[in-house]
């Protein structure tokens, strides 16, 4: 866990730590560990690109990307419902207990943090293409961990 710990204060080295509601960081954090706690930090960190990015082309916060219904597949059993907003406690609660949470978190303090996707705004992991992904509408960006991130 020290080279991640290193890493991480290099990653936020190259922007500010920004404000936002501690519960909000709590909900974006526990996506990272759903979506790529077990890929350490660099595939927490990609997945947070892919984030930053939806936010920059959507003009919304980060914590209203994960909350759109379809957009991280960890959470659709969450998002789907009207009213997902009061589903969120359990789930971040859990996420808490990962080995990573802390590093999540952090990641989520930093402003802004290099990003390892080139653009992407989309990533699954998995051999098959989902449905979203026709081959000629979308372009491969990176591949990290056990994730494929792409652009269109």
């Amino acid at each position: 866990m020290y080279y991640s710990i290193i890493s991480l204060m290099l990653v936020c080295a190259v922007g500010s730590c920004m404000a936002q509601p501690v519960y909000d960081e709590e909900i974006v954090a526990t996506t990272l560990i759903l979506e790529a706690g077990g890929e350490g930090i660099v595939g927490m960190q990609a997945v947070l690109n892919v984030i930053d990015n939806r936010v920059k082309t959507r003009g919304i916060s980060r914590v209203a990307v994960v909350q759109q219904p379809k957009q991280m597949s960890s959470l659709n059993s969450i998002t789907k419902h009207p009213r997902h907003l009061q589903n969120w406690s359990g789930v971040v609660s859990k996420a808490k207990q990962h080995d990573a949470w802390s590093l999540a978190l952090a990641l989520v303090q930093c402003d802004e943090v290099p990003d390892l996707t080139d653009g992407a705004i989309y990533f699954f992991s998995g051999g098959l293409l989902p449905k979203w992904a026709r081959p000629n509408t979308i372009q491969l960006t990176a591949i990290i961990g056990g994730h494929k991130f792409y652009r269109n």
